[in-house]
């Protein structure tokens, strides 16, 4: 593994989908071009299986358009977000990325004290309409620890299906 530069993962992201199974991005800012490339690559993709974005940043778009691309693609069983947070809107975030991903089976958020906390809410309400999601994994505990009832609540839908 080793660090892109900006520029070299923007040349990179329309072939994301042919790559192979795994895909793994670290500390690379992306930029709201790159970005549109990559959503269009993950749509195509029907190999790639796993996909990790580590210490990246979205631009202006704060991940709009990679969620639209995860939406339509078919074959990510695993997401790993690991301190790339995503925005909290009711049309983006993890609530949309779940409640209209039918093949995600494993999703793993990893969040950092300096970093906006995952919405937990959000995570929830996708949780409700997804029917896919077989692992959920949830690293932020600062926020937990602040919010023990929110915890509980996920856990309590996980574990009823509701």
């Amino acid at each position: 593994m080793f660090d892109l530069p900006a520029e070299d993962l923007e040349r990179l992201a329309p072939t994301a989908g042919k790559i192979g199974n795994q895909l793994v991005i670290h500390d690379t800012p992306i930029s709201v071009r790159c970005e549109q490339q990559l959503a269009e690559a993950l749509q195509r993709s029907d190999s790639l299986a796993i996909l990790e974005l580590g210490h990246c940043s979205f631009g202006d778009s704060q991940g709009k358009y990679f969620i639209e691309g995860l939406h339509k693609n078919h074959s990510i069983t695993e997401l790993i977000m690991n301190c790339t947070p995503l925005p909290t809107t009711s049309e983006g975030g993890y609530g949309s990325l779940l409640a209209n991903n039918s093949t995600l089976q494993k999703l793993t958020v990893i969040q950092w004290r300096t970093q906006t906390s995952p919405d937990i809410n959000a995570i929830i309400n996708g949780l409700l309409d997804n029917h896919s999601l077989r692992e959920l994994h949830i690293q932020a505990s600062e926020y937990i620890q602040e919010n023990p009832e929110k915890l509980c609540r996920l856990l309590q839908n996980i574990v009823t299906g509701k």
